[in-house]
């Protein structure tokens, strides 16, 4: 009888080409965009937690690797861009030694206490993003007014920092606040909010850079932006002066930002095109449910978090096989 059996080998079954380091270093470039943003509206405070972020997430990872004896993989960058990210998503008066610790805890609860870097079931930034607003609560609102707002108010370079309140905590104390929103403001980040996550441009480009060279798949911003916009639309109409306009429900806060950057990442979400997409209209209904009747400000960090935990379900309901079926011959 001659039967042709399937040989069962470890993953990867199939290889793209690109190696971790190569996806993460197209990342950065994906980032430069928003990088450039927040330092023109934030300058040297900018600077400083980018440097603070960067630093303490990729010490992190080498002194815990040789405390458990295991290889110093910081060079690959998985640490370096975790430190970034949640940087970028601090308001720029955040004390730096709360983004240290933050930085510190994304890479030792978030990643390393699962073995390594693709093991995790949440995302370590937004796993380090809750613990600080539940630990200083305070710290994620201290925001200031970009320096760019500053300097055409004195005619001239600004020179000290001014606080300010998040547009997105001002609107869901009072609704109606959105329809004098400018939203050439909120589309170029010249407004308060994290120092990485206002500039919609910036952002957008990013975005766009990475899709097109496949780093991220478009399925979840498409789900994310595209559900929370019809979400913002319906209860707009239902009650203008309940609910905020569609334009500032997109484009003010961390929404965005979240949509392109964090809830496409790799490990955290599903595998399949189908699972994609209904991981990404799930985070945008969840964030705008956060935001009009929860307790936090912004909701797209917990609306992640939730789908983080439905993703291994979504790769249930639409399963996508490997390979194809082949009858032996008897």
């Amino acid at each position: 009888m001659n039967q042709k059996l399937l040989t069962v080998a470890m993953a990867p079954h199939r290889h793209s080409g690109r190696t971790v380091a190569t996806l993460i270093k197209l990342t950065f470039v994906g980032l430069l965009p928003v990088l450039i943003a927040s330092l023109y509206l934030y300058r040297g405070r900018a600077a400083l937690m980018l440097i603070v972020g960067l630093v303490f997430a990729v010490a992190t990872e080498a002194i815990l690797s040789l405390i458990v004896r295991k290889p110093i993989k910081v060079l690959n960058g998985h640490s370096a861009l975790m430190g970034v990210l949640l940087a970028l998503l601090m308001p720029a008066g955040a004390a730096w030694w709360v983004l240290a610790i933050g930085a510190m805890l994304a890479v030792a609860l978030g990643k390393m206490v699962f073995g390594n870097a693709w093991n995790y079931p949440f995302h370590p930034v937004l796993v380090a993003l809750v613990l600080i607003q539940l630990s200083w609560p305070g710290d994620l609102e201290n925001h200031y007014k970009p320096l760019p707002i500053l300097a055409e108010q004195v005619d001239g370079a600004a020179s000290t920092w001014e606080e300010a309140t998040d547009p997105v905590a001002a609107v869901k104390a009072i609704p109606v606040l959105s329809e004098r929103a400018n939203i050439k403001e909120l589309v170029w980040g010249d407004h308060p909010g994290p120092i990485g996550a206002t500039s919609v441009i910036a952002i957008a480009l990013g975005g766009l850079f990475l899709i097109a060279l496949r780093v991220i798949p478009w399925q979840i911003p498409l789900g994310f932006l595209g559900s929370a916009w019809i979400f913002a639309v319906l209860f707009n109409r239902l009650d203008p002066t309940a609910y905020p306009t569609p334009e500032f429900s997109l484009f003010a806060g961390s929404l965005f930002f979240v949509a392109v950057f964090l809830a496409t990442e790799w490990v955290t979400t599903p595998v399949t095109g189908w699972g994609k997409l209904m991981f990404g209209i799930g985070a945008g209904v969840l964030t705008l449910i956060i935001r009009y009747w929860g307790q936090s400000i912004e909701g797209a960090i917990f609306a992640v978090l939730i789908m983080n935990a439905v993703a291994p379900l979504l790769d249930r309901l639409a399963p996508a096989p490997f390979g194809r079926r082949l009858k032996a011959n008897a």
